[in-house]
């Protein structure tokens, strides 16, 4: 029995031994695999340089439109952040990048954005996902969505809250917020009552249009329509960068002082009869109009005037009619006489003389200072053909254009 037992703990034992080898042994290959593959630092430098980077590039493609090449190192970019608010960063940019042009990547972004921020206070992400649901036409997913979006506890707020909702379609909330930002198409003041009927018939006709969203032809006007904005906007910001030097600004105020500064002035359309009996024949009849004057001009007038049928271009200042000559008491005269109707007759060595006043301006004494902003728009806008031949010049050289004018 003892040799028995003997046996039986010498194989007990030799079976212990073995597994603590068969551990040791493949202990010593991890360690060997590990020792075997060193970690590069260069490596490591090199992705987080990439990472960086992954970030600007993507930025400079979508500037030049290349939406989905952006959208793919956006996602690379994202993939390497920990910071939450930078990945809603991210997934924002994103969401522009996609919008309603690529729905199904749209949703996949919005449902991270919502994860990651569920306190978004605007709403924006759950609007944008109902919208694109709905332009998926997945009706019954983006009601369910709705009800799902609005049962969540809300704080009602007060009036004037920017959460307050104010009205709802079809369970579709209507934020304060939303008609404040409606308010500012408004040059004047609308009362909110008023408003929210606007904003709501706007919002109704969006809901209603919306089928033309998969209209091809409303897609390829879309689609231009958008160019041609964006061209304008840009061009608009461009010009805008167009500096003027305060030598220039001065020069040109003093070159047209007479814009800035001068005294009472008219601009009237002028008639002159020599004798008697023609005034006596024009007044039986006088004009009532002042194409009824113009036509008088032509019958009655014996001033050199009557080549432009009367009408004076420049500002009447002093006693004194351009082609006529000197007409003493002239100012005076006219300062007593009605706009747009018939002068009283005005006696002088040269005839009589009656007149269609036009316009009346007040005497003005702007100095530079004062006159600064008129004097810049009016420059920006008698030299903007040139700066906008000088910027297009430069573009040409920056793409490169060629042009084969023998195939024209």
């Amino acid at each position: 029995m003892e040799e028995i037992k003997t046996k039986k703990m010498v194989k007990k034992k030799s079976g212990n031994g073995f597994l603590v080898l068969l551990n040791g042994l493949i202990l010593l290959f991890v360690v060997g695999l590990f020792f075997k593959t060193p970690v590069s630092k260069a490596a490591v430098t090199t992705d987080k340089i990439d990472h960086q980077e992954f970030k600007s590039a993507a930025i400079r493609l979508k500037s030049k439109g290349f939406t989905l090449e952006s959208a793919d190192l956006f996602h690379r970019y994202y993939q390497t952040l920990f910071n939450p608010s930078e990945k809603i960063k991210i997934l924002s940019q994103l969401v522009d990048l996609y919008a309603f042009e690529h729905p199904k990547e749209t949703l996949k972004v919005l449902s991270l954005l919502e994860s990651l921020d569920p306190e978004e206070k605007s709403s924006q992400y759950k609007k944008m996902t109902y919208d694109i649901l709905k332009l998926m036409a997945k009706d019954k997913d983006a009601e369910l969505y709705l009800k799902s979006a609005t049962s969540m506890s809300k704080n009602i707020g007060t009036k004037g809250s920017k959460n307050l909702v104010v009205a709802s379609i079809k369970g579709e909330e209507v934020y304060y917020s939303e008609l404040e930002n409606f308010a500012k198409d408004f040059p004047q003041k609308v009362e909110n009552k008023d408003l929210i009927s606007q904003l709501l018939v706007k919002k109704l006709l969006q809901k209603e249009s919306e089928p033309l969203l998969q209209d091809p032809d409303f897609k390829s006007f879309a689609s231009k329509s958008l160019s041609d904005l964006r061209v304008s906007f840009f061009m608009n910001k461009e010009m805008s960068k167009f500096e003027v030097s305060e030598f220039d600004l001065k020069n040109y105020y003093q070159a047209n002082l007479f814009k800035y500064v001068y005294p009472k002035s008219y601009k009237l359309s002028h008639l002159l009869i020599k004798e008697e009996t023609s005034v006596s024949q024009f007044l039986s009849s006088p004009p009532k109009s002042l194409q009824e004057f113009e036509s008088a001009v032509e019958q009655f007038s014996i001033d050199l005037n009557k080549n432009t049928q009367g009408k004076i271009e420049a500002w009447i200042q002093k006693d004194f009619i351009p082609l006529t000559g000197k007409v003493t008491g002239l100012m005076e005269f006219l300062e007593n006489q009605k706009l747009s109707s018939l002068s009283s007759p005005l006696k002088s060595s040269k005839g009589t003389h009656f007149f269609w006043i036009h316009n009346k301006r007040e005497a003005q004494d702007l100095k530079y200072e004062s006159a600064k902003e008129m004097v810049k728009r009016a420059y920006k806008q008698e030299h903007q053909q040139n700066f906008q031949q000088e910027y297009f010049t430069k573009l040409f050289k920056k793409y490169e254009v060629v042009l084969h004018e023998d195939r024209l």
